[in-house]
């Protein structure tokens, strides 16, 4: 594994990451592979049985970038597609699940689909005014971004601390083409882990101290962290 990720490592000072446990999976966020046309409907009924359980929590109107990002953080479908800048969380994530498929890891130089994209290699947080609209569009049903199948690089900006630990990133969605298909010269690569190979890193990685309750820091994770340590079943969680 050491070379493996040596080889990854030296890209770290440009380059974000994607581990996909299936190496058949595209780059799409959830919202875009069934709910497309059901985004706005999705994304304001969370806002409105949610705003009052919220403590502190903005208006919408005030703030479209705090919902969304709680949206990704619960695990509702959204535009939002997960980066990381640590290549050996991004293998955690390629050889957690389906132990019997291939998985892969994704290299993506976001400045380079920025250019592409919206004309300009800056990196941008999510509540900058330069990309405020694809989240704003998420809770729309009309055209507010008029680049309608742009695919954006962008900071995350929610204080959490899983955001944190995973060192997070994000791609916004404001297509239905996953971004593997834009087709764009040198945006990424991806490198495939062979299922044989899976449970030999995920056993290396967790004596480097890759446990599941560092990686998402919530409560639920660091039950399942000491179920799997003291029950001895960690793999199958």
């Amino acid at each position: 594994m050491n070379e493996n990720v040596h080889g990854l490592g030296k890209r770290a000072n440009f380059a974000w990451f994607r581990g996909n446990s299936n190496a058949t999976y595209e780059l799409l966020p959830s919202v875009k592979r069934k709910y497309t046309h059901r985004e706005a409907t999705l994304s304001l009924h969370f806002y409105s049985m949610t705003k009052g359980k919220i403590l502190n929590s903005p208006r919408l109107e005030e703030d479209h970038v705090f919902w969304l990002s709680r949206m990704q953080h619960y695990g509702l479908p959204t535009r939002l597609l997960d980066w990381t800048r640590s290549p050996l969380i991004a293998l955690y994530f390629a050889v957690r699940n389906n132990i019997e498929k291939d998985g892969c890891i994704w290299i993506l130089n976001p400045r380079v689909l920025n250019n592409a994209q919206i004309g300009t290699s800056s990196l941008y947080p999510m509540d900058s005014s330069k990309i405020y609209k694809y989240s704003q569009q998420a809770f729309s049903s009309r055209t507010i971004v008029a680049q309608e199948d742009a695919i954006v690089a962008c900071w995350a900006v929610e204080n959490d601390p899983r955001v944190l630990s995973q060192q997070s990133t994000f791609t916004i969605h404001n297509s239905d083409i996953p971004l593997e298909k834009k087709n764009i010269d040198g945006c990424l690569e991806k490198i495939i882990v062979p299922a044989k190979n899976k449970q030999r890193f995920f056993t290396q990685l967790k004596a480097s101290g890759f446990l599941l309750g560092d990686i998402f820091l919530d409560t639920e994770y660091m039950a399942k962290q000491v179920y799997g340590e003291i029950i001895g079943l960690e793999e199958s969680l």
